[in-house]
């Protein structure tokens, strides 16, 4: 093994074993250890703070020229929960290698991707290269706020190109679905339900009569030759009624509709208000039907010729030596906000794994140092050509 490749495993298994579960460790623990890596070589990175003062990310950067174009290098550094700890074979803070596999919680989402940024950032350095690179670590990923990532692009404008270290080798992702989220409140009459009137209106069967509307709605046709993935509207959460004995006045559902290039925000927010019309209008002495809309993102696709992708796609094949998909995935992710901003996104190109967000977690050693090199031979072709 290499000298640069042990170190990137030794700084991974520490940062396995440092817990940053979201919601159940203290992921400021996590920013530190990251601090004192840094450090330890004489680099100095600074914390980012969301609006009630709590550390959200750690970020560090080489600044060569200003006045050029600049690159943001990104990992989350919290993971999703561990979950049934008899459900894994193994410690899932251990770091342990078995097989060429290190296991462990995090390992592949994503703090492989951190050790290999990390030394990247000790490589530029240390190195004469014109280089502009962010390198950001946030500690709010898996809750789906994202405020360290927020934050950063609140005070930086001058961003061109920005790669997520989300493992899997096979495809470069560039591109992901948006998402249409809102929560429908149903209203129903209320009455006894042993009452010998007849029903107006149950908030129930009015939501699960929605519910069937729209699980009829062919959504597969609605793609394009640029966007293979079609449309999706999954109904995540029903609550409503209380008990037996009342006829309950209210029932709220929570709706995900995931989104193409067919099918945008204002195309499914369409679709969703002539579906609850179409509910409300079969009980007229009810109130009508309240949408109440969350934050949605719009579906996006980073241009093939973006000379980001290019010099990635081509480092990739190169290294691996074998071709390279450049597509599209199904979940949505914070390239899709990133993207809104006119920036190059890239959201999945990292080490080989396994189990992600499941038992015995996993990556593949030896992609490591591939995906290193990887990303070295990128930003070296990507500066020299903007320099």
């Amino acid at each position: 093994m290499r000298k640069i490749e042990k170190s990137i495993v030794n700084f991974l298994r520490v940062l396995v074993s440092t817990r940053s579960q979201i919601e159940v460790d203290n992921t400021d623990v996590i920013l530190e250890k990251i601090t004192d890596w840094y450090k330890s070589r004489g680099l100095n990175g600074k914390y980012i703070f969301n609006d009630k003062n709590e550390k959200v990310a750690f970020l560090y950067e080489i600044i060569r020229d200003p006045s050029k174009p600049k690159i943001c290098l990104n990992a989350c550094a919290d993971t999703a929960p561990v979950g049934d700890v008899n459900e894994w074979k193994i410690n899932p803070f251990g770091g342990e290698i078995i097989d060429g596999k290190m296991f462990g919680r995090g390992v592949a989402d994503s703090k492989a991707s951190i050790s290999i940024f990390s030394h990247l950032a000790n490589y530029f350095n240390d190195s004469e290269h014109m280089v502009n690179i962010s390198f950001l670590f946030d500690v709010d990923e898996h809750s789906g706020q994202f405020n360290g990532i927020k934050a950063y692009l609140n005070s930086n404008n001058d961003i061109s190109a920005f790669a997520l270290g989300y493992p899997g080798s096979e495809r470069l992702i560039i591109g992901s679905r948006g998402f249409y989220r809102c929560s429908i409140i149903f209203y129903g009459i209320s009455q006894h339900s042993g009452s010998s009137k007849k029903v107006e209106a149950n908030a129930i069967n009015k939501a699960t009569e929605f519910i069937d509307y729209v699980s009829k709605i062919n959504l597969e046709t609605q793609v394009s030759k640029d966007f293979n993935i079609p449309p999706r509207i999954s109904i995540t959460e029903i609550n409503g009624g209380i008990g037996f004995s009342q006829i309950p006045n209210i029932c709220t559902i929570k709706l995900d509709f995931r989104l193409n290039s067919i099918v945008d925000i204002n195309k499914a927010r369409e679709i969703i208000v002539d579906a609850v019309n179409n509910c409300d209008q079969n009980y007229p002495n009810s109130k009508k039907s309240d949408i109440v809309e969350m934050e949605s993102w719009d579906y996006f696709k980073t241009k093939e010729d973006s000379f980001f992708v290019d010099c990635l796609h081509k480092s990739a094949e190169q290294v691996l030596n074998k071709k390279i998909e450049k597509t599209v995935c199904g979940p949505s992710n914070i390239g899709n906000y990133i993207a809104e901003k006119d920036i190059d996104v890239t959201v999945g190109f990292g080490v080989e794994y396994e189990n992600v967000h499941a038992a015995n977690e996993c990556v593949e050693v030896s992609s490591i140092i591939q995906i290193y090199e990887i990303y070295k031979s990128t930003l070296i072709k990507y500066f020299l050509n903007k320099a």
